[in-house]
């Protein structure tokens, strides 16, 4: 039974390093410009070949695109780049417009008489055209406005390829967590149960009390092992939470009755 508390270590150990090994996978990729879900063969005689696992992120990486508000900013600044061409292209075409007007004036002794007695009426058509005389500088500014454009949009596709990255990442991390924190919640049953064997051997002149210490010491080790676990796990869903977008915690809507105007307070629970 000892040997299975130390293998179910052992195991979590495992499970974080390749945890790590496929993030680091992830990133190569990515900066190789190579597709995420492309198979890679490690080369290293003592490592095996990384096959890509599918994490089922896809729903998660949509979510993340409609909810962040980076990317609504990113997406306003596009919008701005775009607005902002269309307005130096606008300001370099040659313009033409047209106005017209009527009239009538008043012949009379007075001007009494002359607002009741209107005569003379007149209309008129006017026709300009504007033509800019610095097409090298208009050229020059619609150039600057288009490669504004192509930085932001460019900045944009970074930002969600990063965020893809990103939410795999934690996925990965999720899932790693859950599947340490549930084997060393078993592991602390069998640590459990291995301290009262060696109790029962103790009192019985079996073992030495050093054995028995050695247990505890086991207990214990196994129990912190599964707290720190269990603290990943919490904190790789509340990362993963705000990297789709979400409020990782839910915040106190109002305070509650009789507390003197206090807020509520936040709880967590062991899910």
């Amino acid at each position: 039974m000892e040997a299975q508390v130390s293998a179910d270590a052992a195991r979590t150990t495992v499970r974080r390093q390749q945890s790590a090994a496929a993030t680091a996978l992830d990133a190569l990729k990515n900066f190789l410009g190579m597709p995420l879900e492309q198979a890679v063969q490690v080369s290293h005689a003592d490592a095996a070949a990384l096959v890509p696992v599918s994490l089922g992120e896809d729903a998660l990486v949509q979510q993340a695109f409609a909810q962040r508000l980076d990317l609504r900013q990113s997406a306003l600044s596009i919008r701005s780049a775009e607005l902002s061409l269309r307005q130096v292209r606008a300001q370099a075409r040659p313009g033409v417009f047209i106005s017209s007007g009527y009239s009538r004036s008043g012949q009379a002794p007075t001007i009494s008489e002359s607002y009741r007695e209107l005569i003379n009426s007149g209309w008129y058509v006017g026709l300009s055209t504007s033509m800019s005389l610095t097409r090298r500088e208009d050229r020059a500014a619609i150039d600057s406005a288009r490669g504004s454009l192509a930085l932001a949009q460019q900045e944009a596709q970074l930002q969600r390829e990063a965020i893809r990255l990103e939410v795999r990442r934690l996925l990965r991390e999720v899932q790693d967590t859950e599947a340490n924190a549930a084997l060393l919640a078993e592991t602390v049953k069998r640590a459990e149960e291995n301290l009262r064997i060696r109790q029962t051997q103790f009192e019985h002149g079996l073992v030495r009390p050093i054995d028995v210490m050695q247990t505890e010491r086991q207990l214990e080790e196994t129990r912190l092992a599964y707290s720190s676990a269990w603290i990943d796990r919490q904190l790789a869903s509340a990362q993963l939470k705000l990297a789709v977008g979400e409020t990782p915690f839910p915040l106190p809507a109002k305070t509650a009755a009789g507390n003197g105007g206090e807020p509520v307070g936040l709880s967590a629970e062991r899910g």
